[in-house]
């Protein structure tokens, strides 16, 4: 179950969501298009911790920007395409991919990712 913006009371939202959890409702629930603000009150007052605030202040983590590399799609080929260096990270590593949404899709270059992964599999 997912909080996905402010918009009236979205703590007491939260709480309810909680509620939820406690009765077996739903197994996890979380935040979507918040700023720190809010999100800190919600992470310092409510029981349920948020996965994602959770693994950003501690688990050491590198962040990979998917932005700033160059990733064709599938069966594309070019000198300058970024590829087989994200998979070798993606493969020595645990992994949590995050993109945001854009309307009914996830980012373009996570998409090219998953797509060329296609061959590894």
């Amino acid at each position: 179950m997912l909080l996905h913006q402010l918009a009236g009371n979205y703590f007491a939202g939260y709480q309810a969501m909680e509620k939820t959890v406690k009765e077996g409702k739903v197994k996890s629930i979380g935040t979507s298009n918040f700023e720190s603000e809010p999100f800190e009150k919600i992470f310092q007052n409510c029981e349920i911790k948020s996965l994602a605030k959770i693994l950003l202040t501690e688990t050491p983590f590198e962040t990979l920007n998917l932005a700033n590399c160059k990733i064709y799609p599938y069966s594309q080929n070019f000198s300058d395409d970024r590829f087989n260096e994200v998979i070798d990270k993606i493969k020595d590593s645990d992994i949590v991919i995050g993109s945001p949404m854009y309307w009914h899709s996830m980012y373009s270059a996570i998409l090219n990712v998953f797509d060329q992964s296609y061959d590894y599999i």
